[in-house]
């Protein structure tokens, strides 16, 4: 992850949302972090998993566990995207 001296923008958390919103409506979406064109040779999957946690756990959290997503991790013209699906329960 990023250092923790940079300050924080809220710009992640505003994608997290987007994605959240995006899934409630749609049922899918693909979306990456402003880090991937920021730091294009620092992103590794880890951190995209990362992202892919703190999503599916916001979903949870705001759904009362009622709804879970998984993100599957592909590249499109070589920028890493994430293409995030709702669980059907």
């Amino acid at each position: 992850m990023m250092s923790k001296e940079i300050r924080q923008s809220g710009r992640t958390t505003r994608i997290i949302d987007f994605t959240i919103e995006q899934l409630c409506s749609v049922g899918e979406c693909i979306v990456t972090d402003h880090i991937v064109f920021e730091y294009p040779n620092k992103v590794t999957h880890r951190y995209l998993k990362e992202f892919i946690k703190r999503v599916n756990h916001r979903l949870q959290h705001q759904t009362n566990g009622y709804k879970s997503c998984k993100g599957e991790i592909k590249k499109v013209d070589d920028i890493k995207v994430i293409h995030f699906k709702l669980n059907q329960k």
